[in-house]
């Protein structure tokens, strides 16, 4: 399941591979559309956005039994949480502060790092 996730959502070489095949002549028109519409909604390439990424999760995740709702949850939520964190990021970097100044960051013993900060 995880590698049919990946594969839809892809990567950033799937999403590069993708983009180089056929997708640079629908993105040009996707951003066309979205910058035409942004007048009326500000928030249309977030709506777009979330609805294509919502699309792919359900797609990926059903299977013969349907979609289990406990995993498309468990990976709403993860993409939520890493969502929070890039924005955070980026605000801290738009204001000439190091990416990672609003976050605390844990080092593990194995070598791992995990981010933490206010919600």
């Amino acid at each position: 399941m995880l590698k049919k996730l990946r594969g839809l959502l892809g990567g950033a070489a799937a999403s590069a591979a993708t983009t180089a095949k056929a997708g640079l002549p629908k993105e040009h028109a996707l951003l066309r559309q979205i910058a035409e519409r942004r007048t009326e909604d500000p928030l249309i390439g977030a709506k777009m956005g979330s609805r294509e990424v919502t699309q792919r999760l359900l797609t990926a995740l059903h299977g013969e039994r349907g979609i289990p709702i406990e995993s498309a949850l468990c990976a709403l939520g993860a993409l939520a949480g890493y969502s929070c964190q890039a924005s955070v990021r980026a605000l801290a970097v738009a204001r000439g502060l190091p990416e990672t100044a609003h976050l605390v960051a844990v080092d593990t013993r194995g070598g791992q790092r995990y981010f933490f900060g206010d919600a």
